[in-house]
């Protein structure tokens, strides 16, 4: 598990809190202007004239002078402005105000621009906008806009990451969201397993029969819709220590195999995802504060990994009135949902350095003007690309690695020809076993699956589980008290239901389809022998000469007969007992499907492949 202790000292020790993208609202909305506002026909992309500003006529307001311009295009067009950065004093803020919707993007000014790795402003898709400049009385401007263009998208898309050792990864099936200021919170509230923060009820178990749980953090503001909402209450308060705390307290409570972070953006009705997010050098100074010396600045850039363009796409396609894209320019300007959204990416880059990865991870704004009942449904359509993309990266996982999981405890597959016999080894210390398998499966046809595993029971989220006991639910749970007391039965059901949802899809990957049969192989230490397996057998058959600890144990009477005229010992257990301990005996026995244990002293290498080519030549 995760330490938040190592995941702090990387990070911050302070008590001061921040903001979110800041709230401000363009003059032009409040003031009654009287005469025509200078308008400007433009194809995109073109310049801006460099005297242009010589044409427009200022409106005094508060002790300010506000220049306006209106942009006319062709049609409807998503397009940035190029700022010059020169241009900006410390009293000149800028507004670009979306007259076909009514949104707007800003305030630009020169304290923001200073964090911005770029010149270029939000995205803006309209057919006319509004600019809106605002200096101080008497103050001559410099038009601050040097080119209107189109959306921009990176030359290359390689990104920086670690290497992921796939081996190692244990997937849950919980995906994490986390919301700052509404819409935010309220796209994601219905995610919530809290009653106080949703006492409609938590929809996110198996969200839509996908297989996987959806958990959602937010803060609670008064008034709900506020604007500039300041710290709010509950989880994620905006507040630098405590999105920290929060945050790593979750990761590691959920283990989630994507997150989704949301902020609110733009006032507007843009649903943005960031491309990128940074761990800066320089922070606006009114969010951060006095950052603690043991705070690592590397201006490091961490991608998302979201699939953005079909969320693009889909969240464009459904018509909800949003206009969709990815800001491939600058991510938050340093504010405290940039912070947040790092540390999801962060979180799924050091998961990836441990061989434990997170599949997918990245931030999304959502504009001030979105209604929630709109945010909620493409918070929706966003998880369904995400969980689909989820699943093809797993697929891909397992055919890249030739791999079948359960629950996370994965298994090597070999496959040499096309005969329909299995076999399985389970624990990772009896390797003579995984040798005689090993080089069984060279020469023989048929499929083997070898467990990713060096020791009897494997790790498993902070404790230890059998493999070989996951095949009911019954024996799952006494798998998990016996070995895990110290879990929360929280975790224990968790972890149950993990392991219960993929039971079916295992059982169907590793067992015969065609009448074939299932061989497991094993090892056994001191103790073990075929007498203790005689009370539960309907027949027997022990040779004298045979060391009771070598022999054969099968599910079906044909099986038995031809094994019970070999040299070796063997038993039949056909009949389904009411107590099930979780083998995988049992479930073949449930399914009907042939099994044969093939069960050796550790050691006895010798001994061990001879009984299996006398069952891979007599049993058909």
């Amino acid at each position: 598990m995760l330490k938040r202790e190592l995941i702090l000292f990387l990070i911050f020790s302070l008590k001061v809190w921040g903001q979110e993208i800041p709230y401000g609202e363009p003059i032009y909305l409040k003031m009654k202007l009287s005469d025509e506002i200078h308008q400007l026909k433009m194809d995109v992309p073109s310049s801006f004239p460099s005297d242009l500003i010589q044409f427009l006529e200022p409106t005094e307001h508060n002790n300010k002078e506000i220049y306006h311009l209106i942009i006319s295009l062709d049609d409807e067009k998503s397009i940035h402005f190029k700022i010059i950065d020169s241009a900006l004093t410390d009293s000149t803020s800028i507004y670009i105000v979306n007259l076909n919707t009514g949104g707007w993007v800003g305030p630009y000014t020169k304290n923001i621009m200073q964090h911005h790795r770029s010149n270029v402003t939000g995205q803006i898709k309209s057919q006319s906008i509004l600019i809106e400049i605002s200096v101080p009385s008497g103050t001559k401007p410099i038009f601050p806009f040097k080119e209107l263009i189109s959306s921009v998208y990176p030359s290359t898309m390689v990104l920086d990451k670690p290497k992921i050792d796939l081996e190692k990864s244990i997937h849950s099936k919980n995906i994490l969201l986390c919301g700052y200021w509404p819409p935010s919170n309220e796209a994601i509230r219905p995610f919530s397993e809290s009653l106080l923060t949703n006492p409609d009820g938590w929809i996110g178990e198996n969200w839509e029969n996908r297989g996987y749980d959806i958990y959602s953090y937010f803060p609670e503001f008064d008034p709900k819709d506020c604007e500039n909402c300041g710290k709010g209450k509950g989880a994620f308060e905006i507040d630098i220590e405590k999105t920290f705390e929060n945050f790593w307290d979750i990761v590691e409570l959920l283990n989630p195999v994507a997150i989704i972070t949301f902020s609110r953006g733009y006032i507007d009705y843009s649903w943005e995802l960031e491309w990128h997010n940074s761990n800066r050098f320089l922070w606006i100074d009114d969010t951060i504060g006095n950052i603690s010396e043991n705070y690592l600045y590397d201006e490091k850039i961490l991608y998302s990994s979201l699939p953005t363009g079909r969320i693009v796409k889909s969240i464009n396609e459904a018509e909800l009135g949003l206009n969709s894209y990815v800001d491939y320019h600058e991510s938050s300007m340093g504010y405290l949902s940039e912070i947040l959204g790092y540390q999801g990416v962060w979180y799924k880059t050091f998961l990836d350095s441990l061989g434990m990865d997170c599949v997918a991870a990245g931030h999304i704004h959502i504009g001030g003007l979105v209604d929630w009942d709109v945010a909620n449904k493409a918070t929706k359509i966003t998880l369904r690309e995400v969980i689909q993309y989820i699943d093809e990266m797993l697929e891909i996982e397992k055919e890249i690695k030739k791999i079948v999981e359960i629950g996370g405890i994965k298994f090597d597959i070999v496959k040499n020809g096309n005969r329909d016999r299995k076999y399985i080894w389970f624990h990772g210390d009896e390797k003579t076993a995984y040798m005689a398998l090993d080089a069984h499966m060279k020469n023989s046809s048929g499929t083997a699956y070898f467990i990713q595993n060096d020791d009897r029971e494997i790790n498993y989220h902070g404790g230890l589980i059998d493999p070989n006991r996951i095949f009911s639910s019954d024996g799952t749970l006494d798998n998990i008290n016996k070995y895990n007391i110290h879990w929360s039965n929280t975790k224990k059901k968790e972890i149950l239901t993990n392991i219960n949802k993929e039971r079916n899809e295992f059982l169907e990957e590793i067992f015969p389809q065609n009448g074939g049969v299932i061989v497991a192989i094993h090892n056994n230490f001191r103790g073990y022998n075929v007498h203790k397996e005689i009370d539960n057998s309907d027949s027997i058959s022990i040779k004298e000469d045979q060391n009771p600890r070598d022999f054969f144990l099968c599910t079906n009477t044909n099986d038995f007969k031809i094994l019970a005229k070999s040299p070796y010992n063997v038993v039949l257990q056909e009949k389904w007992k009411p107590i099930d301990d979780g083998s995988l005996s049992w479930a073949a026995l449930r399914h009907d499907i042939r099994y044969i244990l093939l069960e050796t002293r550790l050691g006895w290498l010798k001994k061990q492949t001879k009984m299996l080519k006398y069952l891979d030549d007599y049993v058909p």
